[in-house]
């Protein structure tokens, strides 16, 4: 019977969780993105400031991630080159840890490296993430395993201008050539004046 109570509640709290999601209002690009202070994979403090004047990829993952994070940094690697070399765009691309507990900047320094020479990688305080996180509307939270943990999360590849403003997210199911294509496409358009 407690299988049934767990498995009755459980889906009582989803049903009440999808309600709550949909009643709330769409974000806008406006409501996404913004300032923060983290750590880079060289151990110096930065803000959104260090990063205006070329366009930035952002992903929200983990260095620990067995097979989602590496696959989709490596997607983000094959981009940022096809868009040097068929678009003439360089584009910084970012990966912020959501696990500053154990990806700290030595620990991203190799690890980002594996992936592309211009890869950044960003830490900081347990509530430095969460406001990045939070301003990205990332999901994220850790999963026991064992003596150890994982981490879930949302798998999104946010797209930043030159400005530091948020343009885009995609999909990770979103065909390479589809989001170098939209990526392009976005960045050729004028900046909006505030």
């Amino acid at each position: 019977m407690p299988a049934l109570f767990s498995f009755a509640r459980s889906r009582a709290l989803s049903a009440s969780l999808f309600l709550l999601l949909f009643s709330l209002p769409a974000l806008s690009a406006s409501d996404l993105g913004g300032p923060f202070e983290l750590i880079d994979q060289d151990g110096i403090n930065v803000t959104q400031e260090n990063y205006i004047g070329a366009p930035a990829l952002l992903y929200f993952g983990f260095a620990s991630c067995a097979n989602i994070c590496p696959t989709d940094l490596a997607r983000m690697a094959s981009l940022t080159r096809t868009l040097a070399e068929e678009n003439g765009i360089e584009i910084t691309p970012i990966f912020v840890t959501i696990d500053p507990e154990r990806d700290t900047p030595e620990k991203l320094a190799s690890y980002v490296k594996q992936f592309h020479p211009r890869f950044v990688g960003l830490s900081g305080s347990d509530q430095a993430i969460a406001d990045i996180a939070d301003k990205y509307a990332v999901y994220y939270s850790p999963v026991p395993m064992g003596e150890s943990y994982m981490m879930d999360h949302s798998t999104f590849t946010f797209l930043v201008g030159a400005d530091g403003h948020y343009l885009a997210h995609f999909p990770r199911d979103m065909p390479l050539n589809q989001m170098r294509i939209k990526i392009a496409d976005l960045l050729s358009q004028p900046l909006p004046r505030n």
